[in-house]
């Protein structure tokens, strides 16, 4: 669709913390709403009212895909999985510490996520991986966000990177 055939390669696999499978609900006319989130689900079905279609998915963790696929390093890795970003954070962890530089670009929808995973991807983001992280506004520009702040919005892209 965005001609990036040439530099893109499709894995059957869905990023997360361990190898193995795990439920994916499809909603097929609403692609950004797919989730491997149960919860989520049901609250996209309600908003949506459409019924997902439930998929056995093969997992694996981005850092053993990424190191199948001989990348060892990142500029930019774009996380928007609708509530199940913790999981694909674990999975990435030893590929993420070893980064010198890195941006992570997340979407942050507290609706999809308990107050504790909220505090833990925090965390693993700021104190673990000594990242800065800044909102993305409407206007492109950025500016820093705490998590009191993420705690009280509905929706906000996220730009994560060492400071």
């Amino acid at each position: 669709m965005n001609s990036f055939l040439d530099r893109v390669r499709v894995l059957p696999f869905a990023a997360a913390d361990d190898s193995g499978e795990l439920e994916f609900y499809d909603f097929a006319r609403y692609d950004g709403a797919s989730t491997a989130v149960a919860r989520v689900a049901q609250l996209q079905q309600q908003r949506l009212l459409d019924t997902p279609r439930q998929l056995l998915v093969h997992s694996r963790p981005l850092s053993t895909l990424l190191r199948e696929a001989d990348v060892s390093s990142a500029d930019l890795i774009k996380i928007d999985v609708e509530g199940f970003e913790w999981e694909v954070l674990q999975g990435a962890r030893d590929f993420l510490t070893a980064q010198q530089r890195i941006g992570l670009l997340l979407e942050w929808h507290p609706e999809f996520m308990p107050a504790a995973r909220q505090e833990m991807i925090h965390a693993m983001l700021v104190e673990e991986l000594r990242c800065r992280i800044e909102r993305i506004e409407i206007d492109g520009s950025t500016a820093p966000v705490g998590l009191d702040a993420l705690r009280r919005v509905a929706h906000a892209d996220l730009f994560a990177y060492h400071r």
